[in-house]
């Protein structure tokens, strides 16, 4: 069985990067470093109404394992962190089966600071997870610092032959990315070379590259690392056929 890990939400600044290499489960005391929510918003799944809540579309449908959250620990606002979370699953974001509730404690504030562990999910089968923020520590905001999800196999990748109508077919994620995100590339008409671009919103090219694809299937990493904050489109040809995806860089 195929083992691995998402890192839901990723550090912003190379540096913390580097530190987490040293210490995988050890989180910084940023609060810009996560995920914050001050204001309601629509729920995507419509029994929670109007709240809190961080949803991952994680691409592809995997069984799923343990989490690990670690709270908001920025020592001025550990008690945005969520206290108690409710967490949704669902195969196509419109149907969604509860998971259960779940109490989340408070950070310590520290740079030593290694979260706790979560849920373990036991091999449900979702492409996307709902957090929403049922209560928090007593601050004004809603916030997490990280989520670490276990993925124990991939149980439906997409085949290039479910596209035969349509010849190139993109894919980013993450997306909204910070550092870096992923292009997987369906080209199931052609093995012809794969030419991509990140061009801003005037149109100018930012970053461009070559590929040779192997097979139907094309995936490798574009590093976002020297891009500004802002909305990009990347553009990938192939053979006279033209595919465009917007990009968010945070």
């Amino acid at each position: 069985m195929k083992q691995g890990f998402f890192s839901l939400l990723l550090t912003i600044l190379a540096t913390f990067n580097i530190q987490a290499q040293c210490f995988p489960d050890r989180h910084n005391t940023t609060w810009y470093d996560g995920w914050i929510s001050c204001e309601k918003s629509n729920n995507p799944n419509p029994a929670r109404g109007k709240s809190h809540w961080i949803m991952y579309d994680l691409s592809y449908s995997y069984q799923l394992g343990k989490m690990h959250f670690w709270n908001s620990n920025a020592p001025d606002f550990l008690s945005d962190g969520i206290k108690t979370a409710v967490i949704d699953v669902s195969m196509d974001g419109t149907n969604w089966i509860e998971i259960g509730q779940f109490e989340i404690p408070r950070a310590n504030g520290k740079s030593t600071y290694e979260g706790t562990e979560g849920p373990d999910l036991a091999g449900t089968e979702a492409r996307f997870v709902l957090i929403t923020g049922v209560s928090n520590w007593g601050g004004f905001c809603y916030g997490l610092g990280e989520v670490k999800m276990e993925v124990l196999e991939i149980t439906a990748l997409p085949k290039a032959e479910s596209y035969a109508n349509q010849c190139l077919q993109t894919q980013l994620y993450p997306n909204p990315a910070t550092i870096s995100s992923r292009l997987n590339i369906f080209s199931a008409c052609n093995k012809e070379m794969i030419i991509y671009e990140i061009q801003d919103l005037s149109g100018r090219t930012i970053m461009q590259g070559k590929k040779i694809p192997l097979d139907d299937f094309t995936s490798f990493e574009l590093d976002l690392s020297e891009l500004v904050q802002g909305s990009y489109m990347i553009v990938i040809r192939q053979n006279g056929i033209t595919s465009k995806e917007k990009l968010i860089k945070i």
